[in-house]
Parts: structure tokens; sequence; C-alpha cells
């Protein structure tokens, strides 16, 4: 039996005596199982167990210098091996990584709303941080009293405003009405308003943008006083 520190390359951990050590012989880079924690200051003040949660602010110092913990961002220089629990290098910062297993994409539903009246053209940027596939566009046109045959048009653009994508509405608009248009994938394409004022229009299911890429929701013969107001649905994950 030992209670003395027990040392490795991680720090130090201290048999306080209570839950006693057993000395494999390997020297002092082995360590018993631990069935219990309790975590105290220099001056033994108990700090929390295995039961009770401890809360840590700021820095804290192990007593190794190659080892620390901290809530702020640290700026990591040279190379960055990762290593599996026995210190096989698994890659290095610059080489390829394989993951063999299972691997999930965690995409999240999200709504992405412009319902300020004040324009007849919206854009929709994709976040830098986030990719999209679009599930479903409404909107909600007014078209001023104004004599002019409005057009509605769904533009999916790439970073540099190229369009690789678009959907025109099959019927047009004509002045003083309000028109409502669903966009989906399965809609039905019709060509005239349904109950004078419900349009739907289909789409492609697999409409994905990356980041910084967006969707322009416009009125190719707008007037001045047209309003609009548009609601995508997404399906949308980090990057």
């Amino acid at each position: 039996m030992s209670e003395n520190w027990r040392n490795n390359k991680y720090g130090t951990l201290q048999n306080s005596g209570k839950e006693r050590a057993i000395d494999y012989g390997g020297g002092p880079d082995y360590f018993a199982p631990v069935r219990a924690v309790i975590l105290m200051d220099e001056d033994e003040n108990l700090l929390g167990d295995r039961d009770s949660p401890l809360f840590i602010t700021g820095n804290v110092d192990t007593g190794n210098s190659d080892v620390f913990v901290t809530n702020n961002p640290v700026v990591v220089t040279g190379d960055i091996q990762i290593v599996d629990n026995l210190d096989n290098v698994i890659g290095i910062r610059g080489s390829p990584i394989f993951i063999t297993g299972a691997v999930t994409d965690e995409w999240v539903i999200a709504s992405v709303n412009n319902v300020i009246p004040a324009t007849s053209s919206k854009i929709f940027t994709v976040p830098l941080d986030r990719e999209y596939q679009v599930l479903s566009i409404h909107i909600s046109y007014y078209a001023f009293a104004d004599v002019a045959t409005r057009q509605l048009r769904v533009d999916f653009r790439d970073t540099a405003d190229n369009v690789f994508g678009e959907i025109r509405m099959g019927a047009t608009q004509t002045a003083n009405t309000t028109g409502y248009y669903m966009i989906a994938p399965g809609s039905a394409d019709l060509d005239a308003f349904r109950n004078t004022n419900y349009l739907m229009t289909p789409m492609p299911p697999t409409v994905f943008l990356k980041p910084s890429e967006d969707i322009r929701v416009y009125n190719t013969a707008a007037t001045a006083n047209d309003t609009m107001a548009v609601r995508i649905r997404v399906a949308e994950r980090a990057v």
C-alpha cells in the first residue's frame, strides 16, 4: 500500500489515505482505479465530490506547466497531434484523419423570415458557419394600384451572385391584389390562382446552399409601392 503522490505526465494525484491505492509495482506512472473522488484545496477545504457539481471560472493551475484549463480561447502554435488512449498518434495538423464507424450530421429545422413589407426584393444570405437545405418558401405579395403585371421569381445564387437555380411562378399577379405563394417540393404547378389569391409552385427537393450563398425573392416587374413578406423554412447545420 502507498499513500504517496502519484505522478504521470498529465500532473499529480494525491492518495488521501481514505481510498488507498494498490501499488502495481510499475513505478510512479501507474494508477489504481478510483471509486470515489473528493476535490479539496491546498488547505484541505472540500470543494466538491463526485456527486456534487463543481464550477470552475478563470484559469486552473494543475501544477504542470504543460497542462492547464481555461474558459478563454487559447492560441496554439506548432503541430497539433491527435492521439488515442494508448498515446498512438492518429494524425497531426496538415495530415488526414480517417474515421471509421458511424458519422452523423446534426440537421435542425429553422425559419428564415423577412416580413418587413416595404420592399419587393429580398435577399437571404447563408451565414458563414452554416449550410442550408431549402424546404419551403412562402410569399405574401401586395401589388399596389399601379398598373403592371407582376411576375414573382426565386433565384438561388452562389457567392459571386451567379444564379445556379431559379423558380418562376406559374401565373402573374395584377394590380391592386394580394397574392399568397407556396413553393415546396411536391406542390402542384398551378398556372392560375386558386380561390382568387393562392398559387402553388414546385421546387426541387435537393436545393443546398453553402456559406455566403443566398436566396433572392423578387418581382421582375415591381412598382415602387409594392410590398412583400417572405418566410423560408430550411434545414441547417454547422460547418
